[in-house]
């Protein structure tokens, strides 16, 4: 397997994780297997053997060709089917569709940012 196709298979199973709002314990945990493995999974240093791949599969209720999907955007739409949203997502997805593409731009680098525990109050000034 070349190494583009190891990081796309890797980045899936991170965005797939994500989407449930698990952190990598919870999902090892989930699965039976030590928190290291899903790191190493999603860092692309290791690929899901094939028992691995159908847990996974079974646990996101998707079929394993879904997470060695190389196209993000159809995995993404594909899980989606099978998520159960909050009203405050849903109303999230609303709002992101009726935005201007620059402003969906910027409102993705902002959630990036939060979700990697940005606090905007905490770079103002600091004394």
């Amino acid at each position: 397997m070349n190494y583009a196709t190891q990081m796309k298979i890797a980045n899936n199973l991170r965005l797939l994780r994500q989407m449930e709002g698990l952190t990598q314990n919870q999902l090892a945990e989930h699965l039976s297997v030590g928190r290291s493995a899903i790191a190493l999974l999603e860092s692309g240093r290791k690929i899901p053997d094939i028992n691995l791949l159908y847990r996974l599969s079974q646990f996101y209720n998707i079929p394993m060709e879904a997470i060695l999907e190389l196209d993000t955007d159809f995995l993404v739409r594909f899980a989606l089917r099978n998520h159960s949203f909050s009203t405050s997502e849903k109303k999230l997805l609303v709002l992101y569709r009726h935005l201007p593409p620059y402003a969906k731009g910027q409102l993705m680098e902002r959630a990036e940012l939060l979700s990697e525990g940005y606090h905007p109050m905490e770079n103002l000034v600091k004394k």
